[in-house]
Parts: structure tokens; sequence; C-alpha cells
């Protein structure tokens, strides 16, 4: 039995430091982001961070043991704090998460630490076994801390890949990433430690899946150079670059922030996709009626043209998309089937009532959305950022999408003429700068990212809908260019001739 915080920590295996360079890189850095260190130690994570160029400010670190050695004075850390009761205490949530936590039996843990482990809310809504090892409670309880779109790396044993007690984990905790790579090493991470060890990342916290993938190295230095390879391109300073600079440079005076313009905003967080969203088939099987439910898209491949129409939707809905968000009105709270579907227990498919998104609204069966939704988008892509124009009435939108609200009321041959904009040569420009390129192809772009830039003033809308639909249609049949050159043309020729 561990008896205390010192005892417990002497538990660790400490993270080489090539290691844990690799680690933090592969998450990338942004002077936004928040940083959690759940388990110090020697304050490796913590040395890297800096080395990385993550301020102190960004990060927040916590160890159960006293300090036996000197870590960043700099950092707020937390010392003789249980991270697992503290984050079931906390409020705040971080982008970015990386650890390498102690590997114990929960059997050797004492009362004090073993009972915010069997309270410890999974993602999965399921409890954490006693036969569980005390690792598998620091990987749960880092995903409850987590803002949508973030991103986490540990270091685990090889446990992660056989054991029966980690069955459910590596189950589920892929699944609420959009990309999730596992590292093996076939020799020893450690020095003078002979069990393997893998590490895990995962990027885009709470997005579709799109990837998870495994991969098997000789030995230490073959995983740390693949971990090096899955790092995002790091992103523009954001003290050095300035899109406003960039506008007028390519000639375009009239430039104005897209962010003066619209807003950027998360669609909704169900905090259970699984009980809260769901297909045509999946409603008519629990006889929910219509009222009972929201229409929306919930993923990037549900934006396929410049505008959402009606049509549009109804195909998604016919091919078994998942495209209805329960939403009961007060006057359906007594429907047979609704009563049935709000009262479901987790373990029959009902809502894990527990999760912080869930039990911080009132009522809980009423996801937040956005007031007004003018068109969507999607943060990560292939070409960059566009907006799909809302051609349906009543339509929103999930958090794994962008909601677009016009400030100003205006038609949409208007809206039309602004979305054109952020296809212009200039504004692609400037989000080329902006994002964040991942080895797959893909880049990220933040709302902020969308709010910078710079774009061409329209001084005509007048057939911009169709101009853009077209241009849209170019972009994703994968000819960016002429897409872009559809959009500066629309431009140019106002520029040219002013008057018309």
């Amino acid at each position: 039995m561990v008896h205390n915080a010192q005892a417990l920590a002497s538990c660790d295996v400490y993270t080489p430091p090539p290691l844990a360079r690799a680690m933090v890189t592969a998450l990338g850095n942004r002077p936004s982001d928040r940083w959690l260190d759940p388990c110090v130690g020697r304050g490796v994570f913590l040395h890297e961070l800096a080395n990385l160029g993550v301020s102190a400010a960004q990060v927040t670190a916590i160890d159960i043991a006293q300090p036996t050695e000197p870590c960043d004075p700099k950092v707020a850390t937390f010392h003789g704090v249980d991270f697992i009761g503290w984050s079931q205490a906390t409020d705040q949530r971080f982008d970015k998460i990386v650890a390498n936590p102690p590997y114990l039996a929960l059997s050797r843990l004492d009362a004090s630490l073993l009972m915010p482990v069997l309270a410890l809310t999974t993602p999965t809504g399921t409890p954490l076994g006693r036969n569980a090892n005390y690792w598998c409670a620091f990987v749960y309880a880092a995903m409850n801390l987590l803002r949508p779109g973030a991103a986490i790396c540990f270091v685990l044993p090889a446990a992660w890949e056989y054991a029966d007690y980690a069955s459910q984990l590596r189950e589920s905790v892929p699944q609420h990433f959009s990309r999730f790579h596992i590292h093996r090493s076939r020799k020893p991470l450690f020095d003078g430690i002979q069990d393997g060890s893998v590490v895990i990342i995962g990027w885009g916290f709470g997005e579709r899946n799109a990837e998870t993938r495994r991969f098997e190295h000789h030995n230490r230095e073959q995983l740390v150079s693949a971990l090096l390879d899955d790092s995002p391109v790091p992103p523009v300073d954001d003290t050095t670059f300035h899109p406003a600079a960039l506008a007028h440079d390519l000639q375009w005076p009239t430039a104005r922030p897209l962010g003066e313009v619209l807003t950027v905003h998360l669609g909704g967080v169900t905090g259970d996709v699984n009980y809260f969203l769901m297909s045509e088939d999946q409603r008519s099987e629990r006889e929910l009626p219509l009222e009972s439910v929201r229409s929306v898209v919930s993923r990037a491949g549900h934006l396929a043209s410049g505008e959402l129409t009606q049509s549009a939707w109804e195909s998604l809905r016919d091919s078994g998309e998942r495209i209805w968000l329960f939403y009961p009105p007060d006057h359906l709270l007594d429907h047979k089937a609704v009563r049935a579907y709000l009262g479901l227990m987790p373990s029959q498919g009902g809502c894990h009532q527990d999760r912080y998104k869930i039990r911080s609204r009132w009522p809980w069966y009423r996801t937040l959305l956005p007031a007004v939704a003018d068109g969507f988008a999607s943060g990560m892509s292939k070409y960059g950022p566009w907006i799909s124009l809302r051609g349906m009435p009543e339509l929103t939108a999930t958090n794994t999408l962008y909601v677009i609200q016009f400030r100003y009321k205006m038609d949409q041959d208007a809206k039309a003429a602004w979305a054109l904009s952020l296809l212009t040569s200039v504004a692609r420009q400037q989000l080329h700068r902006l994002g964040r390129a991942y080895p797959d192809g893909l880049v990220k772009h933040e709302p902020s990212d969308l709010n910078r830039v710079m774009v061409p003033i329209p001084s005509v809308s007048k057939g911009a809908q169709s101009h853009y639909l077209a241009a849209v249609r170019f972009l994703l049949e994968g000819e960016p260019k002429k897409s872009q050159g559809m959009a500066d043309q629309w431009f140019e020729r106002m520029r040219e001739q002013p008057d018309i």
C-alpha cells in the first residue's frame, strides 16, 4: 500500500529529455494555448516547454510530491496536490496536456488517493474498475480538462496495448480526437527500465475521428524522430506578422478585417455526441417527434457546396448522416418517446449527464446553440477555410464546425460577395501564413485567424451568389488556383470599374 505522496512519487520513471522535447514539439504551441503538466516530477516537460517558446504564464503544473530538485520557478506549480482530485474541482480547461503519469496498481493506493479515482467521470460514463492502473485515471482526468480542439501527448506503459483493464480506454480515447497516433518502440524508452512503453498523441479533441494510426519503431531514437515528423509546421509569430501590411503590399487599399463584417464561433457543444446527434433512422426507431430535434450539420463532409440548401441537407438525411440534434421543447417533455429517451441510463444509450459540459448547463438536454447561423465553415481543411452559406431556415451546427454570423443584415448576394473575398489571393496568402499545417496535408485555422484576415471590400454584390458557388465548386474539385482566380476576377472588375 502506498501511504503518502512521496512514496507515490518514488514510482515515477523520469522522461528522457529527447523524448520530452519531441512530445511537446509534436503538440506545437500558439501564444493563446494553455498547457498542463499534471505530474511534474523533475520538471523535464517544463524545461522543454520553455525551450519551445511557451511562456511561463501559459503553463499550469501539478505534482503530488514536494519538490526534491528545482523546477522552473516562473511556472505556477502546485506541489503536494493530487491531480485526480484537483481535476474534479477545477474549472480550468487546457489546449495542450503532456505527461508521463505514474504506473501503479490502484490496489496499492491508500484511501485518500483511491477515492478521487473511483469518483472519476470517464468520457464513456463508466467507472474506472479497481483492477485498473493509476495511469488510466490520469488519461481520463486529463480528457475531462480539454477544450474543444485541444491535444494531448502521454508516454504510457505497454499495457496500453494489451491489458484487459485498459481495453475500454484504448477503444474509446482515440474516438474523441480527429487524429490519434500510437507510437511503440521495440526497445525500452527509459534507461535502466526493461518494460516497454508507448507514446499516444491526439489532436482535435471533440472532433470527428478521421484517422487513428499505429507506428512501431526499432528504438527510442526512431520514435523521437517520428514524433518530430508528427509536429505541425510552427505558426507565424503573431507579433511579427501583420495581415494589414500584406494586404497593402498586394495593392488592396480598400481591405478591412473580416472580423469587422462577421463573427466566427464554434457550433453547439453537446457534451455527448452519441446521445444528442442522430440519423433519421435513429430518430425514427426511437419514435422521437420531429419537433423534438433540430436540423444540424455536424462534420466538414457535410459542407459540399457554397450554399447549404434544403435539398442538400435532405440528401444528407437520406444517406444516413447524423443531421438531427435532440433538442426537446418544454411542451414535449411529457411525450412518451421523449420522456423515455430522457430517462435512459448511460448503459442503455442514455446521456452521460455527469460530463462537465452537460452538468454545467440548464436544462441539461438543450445544447447551447449560436443565436443566428448565416453560414458554416470548417477549421480544418486542405485548401483553406471557406464559407458554406446557409440556404435552409433554422439550420445550425455542432462544434466540429464554425458558425458564421454577419454583423449586418444583408441579402444572400451580399453575403456571397463577402464570402468571395475570403477566396481572393490577398486573403489566401494571409491564411497560408496564419494556418497550422499537418503532415497529412490538412491546415487548421482558428476563429481568431479568420477574424484577422484583411479582405477586399466588395463595392457591389449583384450576381455574387452564382459567381461564389462556381468558385467554391472549383475549390472542392481540387483546383484552388481557378477558385482564387474567379474571386480575384470579381474584385479586379470592381477595382477597374468602381462605378459598376
